[in-house]
């Protein structure tokens, strides 16, 4: 026999389940725009570090706009393919940046990658 509580927890849970497969769908949507549509701006790059994340922004042959915990804000070289080649050098997700860095830092103050600057 059901009661009225049996009843919320159930709607509770399912109404959660359904944010979080909203939510898992919405990056995995932005995500695959990203690749297709290869920005030719600013891209957030996440990683399981910062210094991995600078890592693999080097290896992708790109410019550092800032760096965070899990990842860094950056800008693509003059070669297509910029976040095809993060992927393949390890980045979680890549998703595109709008607007300014968290920092407010301004674009003459771009950092040029070194992949021999990369802490691993």
């Amino acid at each position: 026999m059901s009661t009225t509580t049996d009843v919320r927890t159930t709607s509770s849970a399912l109404l959660f389940a359904t944010a979080v497969a909203t939510l898992a769908a919405w990056f995995l949507g932005v995500a695959a725009l990203t690749v297709l549509a290869q920005p030719t701006s600013r891209v957030i790059v996440i990683a399981p570090g910062a210094g991995q994340a600078l890592g693999i922004v080097a290896m992708a042959d790109g410019r550092i706009i800032s760096s965070m915990r899990h990842g860094a804000i950056a800008e693509p070289s003059e070669q297509s393919g910029f976040v095809s080649r993060l992927y393949r050098s390890g980045a979680w997700l890549v998703l595109p940046a709008t607007g300014g860095s968290c920092r407010g830092m301004r674009p003459n103050e771009i950092i040029k990658a070194d992949s021999t600057d990369a802490v691993r």
